[in-house]
């Protein structure tokens, strides 16, 4: 089992949506915790693909949302709570991955 963090700095070019999926594949990597997306609801859901089974984001209505957890066709995984900020800045799920109960994680921290 191959979980990663990835701050992937916007990646509301097609481009690098697809760069970076390939890059994911091809390092045979079961969840993506990314940060940084800068991509609203719709947009994240372009990230379900060939490769991505299920993308998890904090929706907000009309906000970018900075973060989003991928995973990969395939993969047992089931959530059991999503917890989320009003700021679109972190995403937690408690969930099971492969038979184990674990939380999962992923937080933009802006600079100061």
């Amino acid at each position: 089992m191959k979980i990663v963090s990835w701050n992937v700095g916007e990646i509301y070019l097609p481009i690098k949506r697809a760069k970076i999926l390939q890059a994911l594949n091809r390092h045979n990597v079961d969840v993506a915790l990314l940060q940084e997306t800068h991509l609203s609801t719709p947009e994240h859901m372009k990230l379900q693909t060939w490769w991505v089974e299920r993308v998890y984001d904090n929706p907000a209505l009309g906000k970018k949302v900075e973060v989003a957890i991928l995973v990969k066709k395939g993969v047992a995984f089931q959530v059991h709570r999503q917890f989320q900020d009003n700021l679109v800045r972190y995403l937690f799920l408690r969930a099971t991955l492969e038979g184990r109960e674990l939380v999962l994680g992923t937080i933009y921290g802006l600079e100061i």
